[in-house]
């Protein structure tokens, strides 16, 4: 990548390296650098957003994504990384739209379906979070367990005997 700067396909793959590995300021550098050259792209932009929620900047983040979706209105992980800055931010009721868009285009977008249940559980709407769990122990046992754990977990360790 250091020959070829601006060859797109190597630093896009360098930039999701980066963020899978978890190397949060690496990923935002190398993704700033991506974005000034290569034409805009869902995915890249997408990921960029999640770079900048790892971070904590969720105010650039929510901006980056809300411009995302703007641009690429049928991207389904676009909007469930602008769910999740809104969620990460403490903005719950506006982390709602993005999600319930994210599952629209996706159905089956199960990191969204969590990410809904947790904003409706923030918002004490206990039965809309019990939908998504439903569902999400049909697709995701894993998912469904952590969700589980989130709603029920308190709950059951105070109802222990002293």
């Amino acid at each position: 990548v250091n020959l070829a700067p601006n060859f797109y396909l190597a630093r896009g793959e360098m930039c999701r390296t980066h963020l899978a590995l978890d190397h949060s300021e690496e990923a935002v550098s190398c993704y700033e650098t991506l974005l000034k050259h290569a034409p805009p792209n869902a995915e890249t932009d997408s990921n960029y957003g999640v770079a900048l929620i790892r971070m904590g900047k969720y105010k650039m983040a929510i901006a980056t994504l809300e411009k995302t979706v703007r641009l690429f209105p049928y991207h389904a992980a676009a909007y469930n990384n602008l769910g999740s800055a809104f969620l990460r931010n403490g903005q719950y009721r506006r982390a709602l739209g993005p999600l319930q868009r994210a599952i629209e285009l996706e159905p089956e977008q199960e990191q969204a379906r969590y990410n809904l249940a947790v904003a409706y559980l923030a918002l004490n709407h206990k039965s809309a979070a019990l939908d998504q769990y439903a569902i999400l122990k049909r697709t995701n046992e894993t998912s469904a367990k952590a969700l589980y754990q989130l709603m029920f977990g308190k709950w059951l360790l105070s109802a222990k005997p002293e």
